[in-house]
């Protein structure tokens, strides 16, 4: 290999290992913990039956994940 080709193997390497760590933090769920207290950022679609997103505890424990709102998902 020409040792330009491989300069420039070698930049484009280094410069996708400094893009990917920050790459791979981004969320890839939009409202994954409900927390905005609707479906905004999901595809909702058939029987929505008792499907809410609601807020509060199960006996003394809250049944949110993370924050305070949580999915209940229907049929």
């Amino acid at each position: 290999m020409r040792p330009k080709t491989l300069l420039v193997v070698a930049s484009l390497l280094l410069a996708l290992s400094i893009k990917a760590p920050t790459a791979f933090a981004d969320n890839l769920v939009t409202n994954g913990s409900f927390e905005t207290a609707d479906f905004t950022g999901w595809s909702t679609g058939g029987n929505f039956e008792f499907t809410q997103v609601v807020t509060g505890s199960f006996y003394q424990y809250s049944a949110a994940e993370d924050g305070v709102w949580y999915a209940t998902l229907g049929p």
